[in-house]
Formats: C-alpha cells, structure tokens, sequence
C-alpha cells in the first residue's frame, strides 16, 4: 500500500508540511486510541485496510533509512483513516501536491508504538462478543428450564386426568357388565316360565283316565290323576 517512490525522489516541502492542509489535522477533541480502537471493534469493513496500513507503517518505522512514505492515491474517507492511524503511531501526516495521497514521515521524537496490535484489539473484541454470547445462551437456556420446570405439574395433571378416564372406563364396563348379569338372570326366568307353561299344558291335555273292574259307568269320581314330576318332564 505504501509508495516510497515519490519519498526516495525527494518530497516537496509543501508535500509534507504539517500546516499545508487542514485534513490532516488532528480534531483537539478527538480521543485516537478510542477512535481507532472503536473503528477496529465496530466497523469489520475497515479492519482489512486498517491492518494494512498498520502493517506498512511498523515497516516504515522499523527502516531508519527511509524518511518519508507515500501512500497511494485514495478517497477521502480512507485519506481520513490513514490520517488518523499515523496520528495513532505518533508519526506526520500530510497530502501531497495532487492531494489524494497521504505522505507520512518521521518526527524529531522516536515515535511511540501502541501497546496492543490492531489484531490483538480485534481478538479482544471477539472474545468478549463470544463471552456475551455465550451468556446470553446460558440465559435463555435457564430459561427453557425454568419453563421445563413447570412441565411435571402439566404432567402430573395428565396423569391425574388419565387415571380419572380409566376409572370412568372401569364404572362403565362394571355398569355393563351387571346390565349383562340381568340381562342373563331376565333370561334364565323367562326359560323357567316357558318350562312351566309347557308343564302345565301338558299335564292338562295328557292326563290318563282310569276305571274300576266293578264299575263299567265310566264315572269321574273315580278317575285318578297321577302326579307328574318336573324331573320327568325335564328328563
């Protein structure tokens, strides 16, 4: 990303003088560690070219040869990142002369390197996002046990309500079952009665006559009738 071309030919002065352009001047109330680190967490689309200019830049600081460093031509907002990332190094920052390019050189002081990488930023960020995650996780799983929790009232309340339909089933099937008993008893009787209307039918059409040697006269009176058992007739 960084053209050191134009620096090795030698930067105009007006090029990389800090007060040739105001884009390049730092906000008085802008916080850069905030900013960049706050770019790097929340903006994944920049962290690509955020990387790479940090890149670039730990190369340019670890050259003591070289003294300036061009970047190559780009649109105001990464003009702006880049501005700002150089501020975050403690190095100068300028536009050249066509003013779409950001030039970069070294101060009197020794400049400063941040303490953490912009990759160690971005892993910290994701880790915390992973621990959020996975405690809203946790959450929501204490959740569905504690909903969990009220699932053996609603099954104790089915059970009891299954034990109930089995002991209706069970007073209905006795119900017919002694409605079947009667049924049987009503049965038997009416075969009784139908045995004893037979009996009584036959005993009145089958009766014997009997007559005495001495008496020819045929009389009633001394007709016999024999008794006819149940047995018998059964038999």
């Amino acid at each position: 990303m960084l053209n050191s071309a134009d620096a090795a030919s030698g930067a105009p002065l007006s090029a990389v003088d800090p007060h040739s352009s105001n884009e390049a001047a730092p906000s008085p109330q802008l916080d850069i560690k905030d900013f960049i680190h706050t770019q790097l967490k929340e903006n994944t689309r920049d962290r690509l070219f955020m990387l790479n200019v940090e890149r670039d830049l730990l190369n340019f600081i670890k050259n003591q040869k070289e003294e300036y460093h061009k970047f190559q031509a780009m649109n105001p907002y990464y003009r702006m990142l880049t501005h700002r990332i150089c501020e975050y190094f403690g190095l100068g920052h300028n536009l050249d002369n066509s003013k779409q390019s950001v030039i970069v050189f070294k101060l009197a002081e020794r400049p400063t390197l941040p303490s953490l990488t912009f990759q160690a930023v971005i892993n910290t960020s994701e880790q915390k996002q992973q621990v959020k995650q996975a405690s809203m996780g946790s959450e929501s799983g204490s959740d569905s046990s504690s909903s969990n929790s009220l699932t053996p009232n609603s099954s104790s309340n089915n059970l009891a309500a299954l034990q109930e339909t089995k002991i209706e089933k069970k007073q209905i099937l006795k119900r017919d079952t002694n409605d079947q008993e009667n049924l049987i008893r009503c049965s038997h009787h009416l075969i009784l009665i139908n045995i004893f209307q037979k009996m009584s039918s036959t005993s009145d059409s089958c009766v014997p006559t009997y007559y005495s040697d001495d008496d020819t006269s045929g009389d009633a009176s001394e007709i016999e009738e024999p008794r006819l058992h149940l047995d018998s007739i059964i038999a």
